[in-house]
């Protein structure tokens, strides 16, 4: 009757180890992936970034970058309207990430490397927001690499007007 008893209690703490195991598992499926899935994007941004900086200085060595409106004109961006446009990207800072291009009014920014930018007027849907409206920003790389975020932290009439005439 004794050895009985033994084998109960070491099912229960068998049993009571995968209980334990399978709330460590749970807890590592709630925390973890979304944290392994934010070091992503985190990683990802700062490629763009550095893709972003390399591209922008290539330019200023190598004639500039070249802006296409929606009115069709194409004219090169000189370098002082480059570094406003570069500061209001940077200081905006990692926006919301996205899967595609929205439909919109496109401005194109082609680099002497092949890179390019694209910066559309969006309205921003989330209940947290600075303004109603903000920049898509779409970047590819010279790997055809594609970034693409949402960001209510850039004043849209600032950009617009920045990429709408010579200054």
């Amino acid at each position: 009757m004794y050895k009985d008893f033994n084998i109960d209690k070491k099912k229960k703490k068998d049993m009571l180890l995968g209980v334990w195991i399978a709330v460590v598992v749970i807890l590592f499926l709630i925390v973890g992936i979304p944290a392994v899935k934010g070091l992503r994007e985190v990683h990802k941004y700062k490629n763009f970034v550095n893709d972003y900086t390399e591209s922008l200085n290539h330019a200023r060595r190598n004639g500039g970058v070249t802006v296409e409106t929606v009115e069709e004109d194409c004219w090169t961006m000189t370098e002082s309207q480059g570094s406003r446009l570069y500061t209001m990207i940077m200081d905006a800072g990692m926006g919301k990430p996205q899967k595609d291009d929205p439909e919109g009014v496109f401005y194109y920014l082609t680099f002497p490397n092949g890179s390019e930018l694209r910066l559309c007027e969006v309205e921003i849907m989330e209940k947290a927001r600075k303004r109603d409206t903000g920049i898509f920003i779409s970047f590819e790389n010279t790997d055809n690499i594609i970034y693409r975020y949402d960001t209510d932290n850039i004043d849209v009439d600032d950009v617009l007007a920045l990429l709408s005439k010579k200054q």
